[in-house]
């Protein structure tokens, strides 16, 4: 993913971490690659529960990232390393379209 990336003038700084408690408060925005992500979100919030408080409007605060994309039409964003070379090519497409549509979002969301 760093090397197709870097080809399109991209540079990866992060990487993905384990969702937190505190992640439920802290972002307004959990936004989910694949509906199996969405279920563990639901999963770890329905855990978490018992000690720590969740906010009641989680559920609609849960998103589908490819949701936001404005060119393709896809129910989720798939997993690269199944679809050789291309597939982060095609992962990298979906993403930069969701992100310009998540960004729209917000911007009317404000």
């Amino acid at each position: 993913m760093t090397i197709a990336a870097q080809r399109r003038g991209i540079t990866l700084t992060s990487r993905s971490r384990p969702l937190k408690p505190e992640d439920f408060h802290r972002f307004e925005y959990i936004i989910c690659m694949d509906e199996k992500n969405a279920d563990d979100v639901q999963i770890a919030a329905d855990y978490w529960s018992a000690k720590h408080p969740i906010p009641a409007d989680l559920r609609s605060r849960v998103k589908m990232m490819t949701t936001f994309c404005k060119k393709f039409k896809r129910d989720a964003v798939p997993d690269p390393y199944f679809g050789g070379s291309k597939g982060f090519e095609i992962v990298l497409d979906l993403l930069q379209d969701s992100c310009e549509g998540l960004l729209s979002y917000i911007e009317r969301e404000r």
